[in-house]
């Protein structure tokens, strides 16, 4: 299986105990569509690894994005607590979780806390591509505070327009 080394690029608290972290793939091309994740393995250690979707749009080139709820667990402390530049070893990408190509059938998904990460990069790609698929999101959180990606209106960060409906 073809693996990759990225290196960590940046950090960022997106909400309360949730963080977003991106990747630079150093030069090469790493391809994947958008609602696909991928292992990310720390160090040399290979049995410290965890998968991750991508969080955004196979468009957005200039790096790749994972975004995590931070529990206590070994990876995501090392994670967290990584100097900017450290490598790490990623997957090729995987899984089906995209969106289907008949613009006919509206696209509905179903998201509850940080699983709109696969969801942020397919509405993310399918606005980027300005396909005319009808998109609906219902998102839920136990507090409005904990809602990753969203704004205060209850938008999308990565979704301006009107082909995405937006139910939280």
């Amino acid at each position: 299986m073809p693996e990759y080394q990225m290196t960590l690029t940046n950090r960022q608290s997106i909400v309360r105990d949730t963080m977003a972290f991106w990747f630079d793939a150093n030069g090469a091309r790493y391809e994947f569509r958008a609602g696909q994740h991928a292992d990310f393995v720390s160090g040399s250690e290979s049995d410290n690894s965890r998968t991750f979707s991508l969080a955004r749009s196979p468009l957005d080139k200039d790096s790749i994005m994972i975004a995590i709820r931070m529990r206590k667990t070994a990876f995501k402390s090392e994670l967290k607590t990584a100097a900017l530049g450290t490598k790490f070893i990623v997957s090729r990408p995987r899984g089906s979780f995209t969106l289907h190509r008949d613009i006919t059938r509206p696209a509905v998904f179903l998201a509850g806390g940080i699983g709109i990460s696969p969801i942020r990069s397919i509405l993310r790609s399918a606005i980027q591509e300005h396909l005319t698929h009808k998109l609906y999101l219902f998102y839920s959180n136990r507090k409005a505070d904990d809602a990753a990606f969203i704004d205060s209106r209850g938008h999308v960060h990565c979704c301006p327009g009107p082909s995405v409906s937006c139910v939280s």
